[in-house]
């Protein structure tokens, strides 16, 4: 994916953290994974689609995960061989990003997205649109 088109919510965000949360049992698994909701949450992130940077919890320093598997941290959790929650957080926004790509709208004619345009209407002001983004001559709906 290019830099610049990775998009989430925060829905698609806690989507992952909770089939995270379903698929896990070791207690310090879920830690890992709550630590890492509660930093999310903070908001002390970037993703471009290739790297997560993330600010310490403890500290002034910031970490840079690799979104390439397997995904590696320079924190000393990490170091010593434990589960940290900067590597979790990355997997995390991964999923989200997935998530959120698999829920777009495809047009039903050419499979290209689907966007939303603005047209104005006489006697109706401005309307919103579904439109093909492949060609933009098929498949509208008021939005």
């Amino acid at each position: 994916m290019a830099a610049g088109s990775i998009n989430f919510t925060r829905a698609d965000v806690n989507a992952a953290i909770n089939a995270a949360l379903g698929k896990v049992q070791a207690p310090h698994m879920i830690r890992a994974i709550n630590r890492a909701a509660a930093n999310l949450a903070a908001g002390q992130f970037a993703y471009d689609g290739r790297q997560v940077t993330l600010r310490s919890a403890s500290s002034t320093r910031v970490y840079r995960i690799d979104t390439r598997e397997p995904m590696t941290c320079s924190c000393t959790a990490h170091e010593r061989g434990l589960v940290c929650w900067h590597v979790v957080a990355a997997r995390l926004l991964v999923r989200a990003a997935e998530r959120h790509a698999a829920q777009r709208a495809a047009c039903p004619m050419c499979g290209a997205a689907i966007e939303v345009r603005q047209y104005h209407i006489g006697g109706k002001g401005y309307q919103f649109f579904e439109v093909c983004a492949g060609d933009g001559s098929h498949y509208a709906k008021a939005a």
